[in-house]
């Protein structure tokens, strides 16, 4: 199977990350990074690219410091969701981005220098375990609906 978008610019980011020794203080001047991502995983995926650089200082900033979780895969993954929930949440009210937006980019940092070994999961782009990924005009008409409910409940 593809990586997709996420997982592509995870791995390239830290095999760039490996070539320059990247960190929040030290690598390449974030242009030169940006480029070096792009050309890995194409210039579609420039906003994505930027986010990531975006947070850069911020994240590495945070994970400083951070060893990697020992134990079994199951201990290791719980030690890191321990260790990376404060990180996102702080992640979460900086930048005002979604939950499982600011994880992907704090996992993606702790990849990209070691701190966990396995290419972060994509975020869910799925709003409910029963429904599908929700199309724009859905969005559109659920919030017209919610807007008359609330206009007939008297709201303003």
């Amino acid at each position: 199977m593809n990586p997709d978008a996420f997982e592509r610019l995870s791995m390239a980011l830290r095999e760039q990350c490996a070539k320059q020794q990247v960190t929040a203080e030290t690598g390449p001047a974030a242009s030169h990074l940006r480029n070096r991502l792009l050309d890995a995983c194409g210039s579609d995926h420039r906003s994505l690219v930027e986010l990531l650089l975006l947070v850069r200082e911020d994240v590495c900033r945070l994970l400083a410091g951070q060893v990697v979780p020992s134990g079994d895969v199951a201990s290791r993954r719980r030690r890191w969701e321990v260790l990376r929930a404060p990180i996102v949440h702080k992640v979460v009210a900086a930048r005002f981005l979604q939950t499982d937006i600011a994880r992907w980019l704090v996992d993606t940092w702790a990849y990209a220098g070691h701190i966990i070994m396995e290419v972060p999961s994509s975020p869910s782009l799925v709003h409910s375990v029963d429904a599908g990924p929700v199309e724009p005009s859905q969005r559109v008409r659920g919030a017209r609906a919610n807007a008359l409910a609330s206009l007939a409940a008297g709201g303003s």
